[in-house]
């Protein structure tokens, strides 16, 4: 039985520290991703659930860490307001332009991995009337998230931030499945 047990471990140990010679992470990738984002706090009340893509490119710095870029569009959802003698639909939609790390946390392109992001969020209220204010306004925002990738495939959610000086009523979870189409 102290043999099995022995062999077990030894076993075990031997998996989790090798590496394979096939899993070389590319240098450099491009992807896409599908977002979605549900509003949290404060945010829900101005906007529905949030839905789009966005381009992503990773460049690797070392086996276990890559720079990230990611932009995109999010169609936010309008939500309805009955005035009794009208109704409003309104939401909010954001083009995110993020750079930040992504570490995986086993060192080869598949498994576990946790990213940070920071760049600027682009954000527009609109409503049935029309946008309710042609121009975009310019808000610096944040990601964190924790994500699964599994060969050209990837899963990924987080807390995302579109607006850091309102972090208290801007928050929300977004949540995308990316696709490589590229290794460099």
């Amino acid at each position: 039985m102290k043999r099995l047990v022995v062999f077990a471990l030894t076993s075990l140990l031997a998996l989790l520290s090798a590496s394979p010679a096939f899993a070389v992470i590319a240098d450099r990738v491009l992807g896409v991703d599908v977002v979605g984002h549900v509003p949290a706090g404060d945010l829900s009340d101005a906007t529905g659930l949030g839905l789009g893509a966005m381009l992503r490119y990773e460049g690797k710095l070392q086996n276990s860490m890559a720079l990230t870029g990611r932009a995109g569009y999010v169609y936010g959802m309008e939500k309805e307001l009955d005035l009794g003698i009208a109704k409003i639909s309104y939401g909010i939609d954001f083009i995110p332009v993020m750079v930040g790390v992504v570490y995986r946390t086993t060192g080869t392109p598949d498994g576990f991995f946790v990213t940070g992001e920071v760049g600027a969020n682009f954000v527009k209220a609109h409503a049935s009337s029309g946008t309710i204010d042609d121009a975009y306004k310019t808000k610096i925002g944040a990601n964190l998230g924790v994500g699964l990738r599994a060969e050209a495939l990837s899963f990924r959610g987080g807390v995302n931030i579109l607006d850091l000086g309102h972090a208290d009523t801007g928050l929300g979870l977004m949540v995308s499945v990316g696709w490589d189409f590229k290794r460099l």
